[in-house]
């Protein structure tokens, strides 16, 4: 990670490094007065760095106003690292201006316009010492030692920045500060204090103070570029764009908003995501068991999976995207879709009828794959049952002649109520059955046969329901004859009565057999009037 002055900087450390060599040897003034020239130089550094850093502030807040999400957290970051240099280089720069003042006995006002270049006692040893170093044999202790502990306290926490976002770029990220102890040399063995502000001109230890507020502004742009940098390090890159539609559903009723989503996707023609299917814990965000890994085609997953049974299938899975920085990214997902098997749903338009006091079978399914368990059908006149284990099936019971109307609705879209449509019926009687003896609705009969039925029967004619019945439930029988008195009886059920059986003894050819009133009960409890039959015998 790089962090060094720049080379005008670099020039300007090198300048300063051998004047402080010379000025050991006792040299003239005119070095002295040449510290003068390389301060500026330093400051004007400095300026260029706050002008650079400015620039790179004024790009923090724009990308931010653009994509608040992605680049506040960097920019939060980089402001930090701004009040820190700013408020360490503000308290060098008091430092400094303490120095003039003492030296040059300057009052309040001329104290914050002073500069080195209009300093009177540029080459005074007395102040600049009793400031920074006092009167320790070490220095510690006085100025220098604050400083030293400010700038070392602002070193670990741009590095605290920086481990934020990656801790190895945090260990690797260098500061273009010193504040270590230099090396022994001939024996004597200085402290950072003693060895850049002991007993020193005024001039050098201005400038030494100027190149430390450079420093700290290269180092505050080191950290900003580099927190920059990171807001597309991790970026995904695409090279590919492409329009899509989602919809919703794939079916819509009349009435129904048809909802789809619109986007531009992007993706890597280069680089494809892995992309597997299998059970998704949505909380603890990973798949349990065992993941089937699907082809990927410019981006996309190809899943395929052939239907086995009817209802609703749930899968999801994972897309693991690789980020530039090297890192899988995954993102989870969860679908769903509706398996039905094939059906064609047919009515007849002329014989939508619904029988009083039967259980009228009635299939009912909505198109567009909505799933059984989605439908709520109702009746307007009766009661509408569903029939246990077997989709999509009821019986219908009406209960009074007219109109009645199966209405339809469903959950479509996770939105219960949907109107899916209706259906009109008749509401009708079952129709009157038909009075029989011997399977024989009247005509000629045989004495025998006649003789050998038990009664009654009333029987439905061109009628599909099976196990509709009616049963006669009383009627009256007349025997007549050619010279014969009127032989009558009454049963109260649908069998013969004695009577009547000794009635049929006696018949001959010619006699008429007559059953009249005929009554019977059936579906709903009603009780239907069919009328008389008549026999004769041959």
């Amino acid at each position: 990670m790089a962090g060094g002055n720049s080379p005008r900087a670099k020039m300007i450390g090198m300048m300063y490094l051998v004047l402080t060599a010379l000025l050991a040897l006792n040299i003239s003034k005119e070095i002295v007065q040449a510290f003068v020239i390389i301060n500026e130089g330093i400051e004007t550094t400095t300026e260029n760095f706050e002008k650079k850093n400015g620039m790179t502030y004024a790009a923090f807040n724009f990308q931010e106003s653009q994509n608040p999400a992605k680049v506040k957290p960097y920019n939060d970051k980089a402001k930090l690292v701004k009040k820190m240099a700013d408020e360490l280089e503000e308290y060098i720069e008091g430092v400094k201006r303490s120095i003039i003042a003492k030296a040059d006995k300057l009052a309040k006002p001329q104290q914050d316009t002073v500069t080195l270049a209009w300093c009177q006692a540029k080459d005074d040893t007395n102040f600049p010492a009793q400031v920074m170093v006092g009167s320790s044999a070490d220095g510690k202790g006085a100025e220098a030692s604050k400083m030293k502990e400010k700038i070392e306290e602002f070193k670990v926490k741009v590095k605290g920045i920086i481990s934020q976002v990656s801790k190895a770029d945090g260990e690797k990220f260098k500061l273009g500060i010193e504040t270590e102890d230099p090396p022994m040399e001939d024996g004597v063995k200085l402290t950072w204090e003693m060895h850049n502000f002991g007993h020193y001109p005024l001039a050098p230890v201005i400038t030494l103070m100027s190149k430390l507020q450079s420093d700290v502004r290269n180092t505050e742009a080191d950290a900003i570029n580099y927190l920059i940098s990171k807001i597309d390090a991790s970026s995904f890159k695409f090279d590919a764009l492409e329009a899509r539609v989602i919809a919703k559903s794939g079916y819509v009723f009349v009435g129904q908003d048809y909802e789809a989503d619109v986007f531009v996707a992007a993706f890597s023609t280069t680089q494809n995501p892995e992309v597997q299917v299998g059970n998704v814990d949505t909380a603890k965000k990973v798949i349990v068991g065992n993941a089937e890994t699907i082809p990927v085609e410019l981006g996309m997953g190809k899943y395929k999976k052939k239907a086995a049974t009817e209802g609703i299938v749930k899968w999801g899975g994972v897309i693991n995207v690789k980020s530039p920085d090297g890192k899988v990214q995954p993102y989870f997902f969860k679908s769903e879709y509706i398996v039905a098997k094939p059906s064609a749903v047919i009515s007849p338009e002329k014989m939508n009828v619904l029988y009083i006091g039967l259980d009228n079978p009635v299939s009912i399914s909505v198109g567009g794959g909505i799933a059984d368990e989605k439908i709520t059908p109702s009746i307007s006149n009766g009661t509408l049952t569903k029939i246990p284990n077997q989709k999509g099936h009821y019986m219908a019971r009406v209960t009074t002649k007219g109109e009645a109307v199966i209405r339809v609705t469903a959950e479509v879209d996770g939105k219960k109520g949907q109107a899916m449509g209706e259906m009109k019926f008749r509401a009708k009687d079952v129709p009157d059955p038909i009075a029989k003896v011997g399977g024989k609705k009247g005509g000629v009969i045989t004495k025998a046969l006649l003789s050998a039925q038990a009664g009654v029967a009333a029987e439905l004619e061109n009628f599909d329901f099976e196990g509709v019945r009616y049963v006669v439930t009383s009627f009256t029988l007349d025997v007549t004859g050619k010279g014969k008195d009127i032989q009558t009886d009454a049963a109260k059920n649908n069998a013969f009565t004695s009577n009547m059986q000794s009635f049929f003894a006696k018949l001959r050819a010619g006699d008429m057999v007559i059953i009249s009133d005929i009554k019977a009960i059936g579906p709903g409890g009603n009780t239907r009037n069919l009328g008389s039959v008549t026999f004769k015998i041959i």
